[in-house]
């Protein structure tokens, strides 16, 4: 049974106060109702300890640990793997101004709610920043938030492939194709060519439009972009460059 539902490992404890009591009293009921249908996790991955990192590039390493822990490919499988771990998620009605709550059922399982308003895209990346919180130690003399944005990306776009892919460099067709196959938005991916520090032709507005637009845009300027309308998951070379940098 739920003894209490409260936020845990966060820098925002206000979070559950957002809640009225009717919508706090529905959400309790909406993430037991949930845990009754998780199978007995293989193990507990939030039992992997949580690491003090000293700068931002330092969030790069437990993310790696957790895919390789995980053994997680693609983006689109991330809430499988956790709850296949021991760690819970569910999309629900939350407040605009909080994307994500962490909650605890009977200090045993971790249950990370994701806003139903947001996109696919954006509810993974979400879901992968709340994960942060589990193995980045809250002591780190770091900006918590951006370290938790760092270690998302990581978790879902290893530097490996990335590096592998610029020897070709980034045109907007390629950005388009990674982010499917990756499983996230064109904006998430341009941040993390940011981050590593690899150059492309492409902005951030540009990737913006491109995901408000779902794509249409794109497509319409021509049949280059036009095959990349449908999202694909991470199969043949990129699903086998993500398995091989699991752990690197």
């Amino acid at each position: 049974m739920i003894d209490c539902l409260e936020a845990v490992r966060d820098n925002d404890p206000y979070k559950t106060a957002l809640l009225s009591p009717i919508r706090a009293a529905r959400l309790r009921m909406e993430v037991l109702d949930h845990a009754k249908r998780i199978p007995e996790p293989r193990r507990q991955a939030h039992s992997i300890p949580s690491q003090l990192i000293q700068d931002l590039d330092e969030a790069e390493e437990p993310a790696d640990i957790v895919r390789h822990e995980l053994q997680l490919v693609s983006a689109a499988e991330l809430a499988r793997s956790l709850e296949h771990n021991g760690i819970a998620s569910l999309v629900a009605d939350l407040p605009l101004c909080s994307p994500s709550m962490t909650f605890v059922l009977d200090e045993l399982l971790p249950v990370i709610v994701v806003s139903r308003r947001h996109g696919v895209e954006q509810r993974r990346f979400t879901l992968a920043r709340e994960l942060a919180a589990f193995y980045i130690d809250r002591q780190s003399p770091v900006d918590l938030t951006a370290a938790k944005s760092r270690f998302a990306g990581a978790l879902l776009m290893p530097r490996v492939p990335l590096f592998i892919e610029a020897k070709d460099g980034f045109d907007e067709g390629k950005v388009i194709r990674l982010s499917r196959e990756f499983g996230v938005s064109t904006m998430a991916l341009l941040c993390r060519l940011e981050v590593l520090c690899l150059t492309t032709n492409w902005t951030i507005t540009d990737a913006a439009a491109w995901d408000r637009s779902g794509g249409a845009a794109a497509r319409q300027r021509g049949t280059q972009l036009g095959a990349l309308g449908t999202p694909r998951p991470a199969v043949g070379r990129l699903s086998s460059r993500l398995r091989h940098g699991v752990a690197t």
